[in-house]
């Protein structure tokens, strides 16, 4: 009898743990890291990360900051040298990138938050998705004959340039200073083609399939070509002035043949007297030869 309430007492025990185990796999998160752009989104987990967003207003994600940052536009009056600006401008840039960055915006939004709750997924977790997702997005619009590699090249050297720069930017002239900006165009150019050619081929053909469910659910940004804002035509196309905005472009430019000017104009005194001259010359020798 004592021995089998021992064997009873064991089979409880075991039973308790069990339970305890058990009650604490259910409670473990669905999602264990952060996705980073360069890592592979498996259909689990974009099936969730859609789940999400399909509870949100308009099935959309809420409103973002531009994660891909425009060129510079250093203040005229920066003290800083040339150099300490393209570092700290490479800082900023890199920090857009970051999921902790990005999921401060996400923070504080309840109904976002009960549907995380919902897909044990952390606001970092959906915040490095949403990178993930928006780059192969963006990755997916290049053209597949872009040399990349050569851009990336010439940017490198532009940018050692700048860094070896230590003037104070704001003891530049004026023509410096727009100099100097166009070439640190470069910072931005680079960095977009750094991140888009991290984004693996999975990722790219996962959108590609599900590309005109994703489309509307993303910023208008993810959805063209980010290295087209920024490239810089005389550059990459050999254009020998650029077209501005408010002059618009030589593609607009249209004309109709009915509307054009055709005859001849009237000569003047002087050009018909010579006309008149020579044709009397040519006329003689024509004569006097025959």
């Amino acid at each position: 009898m004592h021995e089998l309430h021992g064997r009873l007492k064991e089979l409880s025990c075991g039973l308790i743990l069990c339970a305890v185990v058990a009650g604490c796999a259910g409670d473990e998160p669905a999602f264990t890291e952060t996705k980073r752009i360069d890592e592979k989104v498996t259909d689990d987990e974009l099936k969730a990360y859609v789940r999400v967003i399909r509870s949100l207003p308009d099935e959309k994600l809420p409103e973002l900051p531009l994660v891909f940052a425009p060129p510079p536009e250093w203040n005229q009056a920066r003290t800083l040298p040339v150099g300490e600006l393209v570092n700290e401008e490479e800082n900023l840039i890199s920090e857009r990138w970051s999921a902790e960055w990005l999921a401060r915006y996400f923070e504080k939004n309840r109904r976002l938050a009960r549907a995380l709750r919902r897909e044990r997924m952390s606001v970092e977790q959906f915040a490095g998705l949403t990178l993930a997702v928006g780059a192969a997005l963006a990755r997916n619009t290049l053209e597949d004959d872009r040399n990349l590699d050569k851009v990336l090249k010439k940017g490198y050297t532009a940018i050692k340039r700048l860094k070896s720069n230590s003037h104070p930017f704001s003891s530049l002239g004026r023509e410096g200073k727009h100099h100097v900006l166009r070439q640190a165009a470069w910072i931005t150019r680079v960095d977009r083609i750094e991140r888009l050619m991290q984004v693996p081929p999975e990722n790219i053909a996962l959108v590609r399939e599900h590309l005109e469910m994703l489309q509307p659910m993303f910023p208008a940004e993810f959805g063209s070509d980010p290295l087209a804002a920024v490239a810089d035509r005389l550059e990459e196309q050999g254009m020998p002035f650029e077209e501005m905005i408010e002059s618009g472009s030589d593609e607009e430019i249209e004309w109709d043949p009915h509307d054009v000017a055709v005859g001849t104009d009237t000569a003047d005194e002087e050009t018909s007297n010579t006309t008149k001259e020579t044709a009397g010359t040519e006329s003689s020798q024509f004569s006097t030869t025959n």
